[in-house]
């Protein structure tokens, strides 16, 4: 039978222990790194981004939970479907370019939740009054700035570790932003 000393094996089990541990740490700097604005490095709250067309935006807080609000803003506002509710994000919109600009279309923001299921205003926005809802429709002089809400329903499970996605197009790269 051919069997190692047991100091050899020793040592050749700790080196293995070691690369181990070197993998794992690599590993989880690569999955929480990336460019900024990227899903696994999303802008935080409360900061700046650039957007094609001269605007910025900003992601100022969110509501996880807003179904109460939602409902208590019309009479009319529907019940969130069973197993989901209502989360309002609120955002400000910066125009740096010259003249007066239409707010780029709320339908280039989407709400990514766990597992990459992607909610939009057009499939998944609130159905009804969204309290101070961003109107995304008016013109926005440069240097002014719009504030106001987006509103979507979605699972409840992803409710608290939602991002923001702007999008201009599905061939445009993307921007993720810190919705907690």
């Amino acid at each position: 039978m051919d069997t190692e000393p047991l100091p050899v094996a020793r040592r050749r089990l700790a080196v293995v222990a070691v690369a181990l541990a070197a993998l794992v740490l690599c590993s989880s700097a690569l999955s929480t790194g990336g460019a900024r604005g990227s899903r696994t490095n999303p802008y935080p709250l409360k900061t700046w981004a650039k957007l094609p067309g001269g605007f910025e935006l900003r992601v100022n807080r969110s509501i996880p939970n807003a179904t109460e609000l939602v409902l208590a803003a019309a009479k009319s506002n529907p019940h969130p479907q069973d197993g989901k509710q209502y989360v309002l994000v609120n955002l400000t919109l910066s125009y740096g370019g010259h003249g007066a600009r239409g707010v780029f279309s709320a339908y280039s923001l989407s709400a990514v939740g766990r597992f990459g299921l992607v909610y939009t205003a057009l499939d998944d926005g609130c159905i009804g009054v969204v309290p101070k809802a961003l109107d995304d429709f008016q013109r926005v002089k440069a240097g002014t700035r719009v504030t106001g809400n987006i509103c979507y329903e979605v699972l409840s499970d992803d409710a608290s570790v939602l991002r923001l996605r702007h999008r201009l197009s599905p061939k445009s790269p993307a921007l993720f932003f810190k919705l907690h």
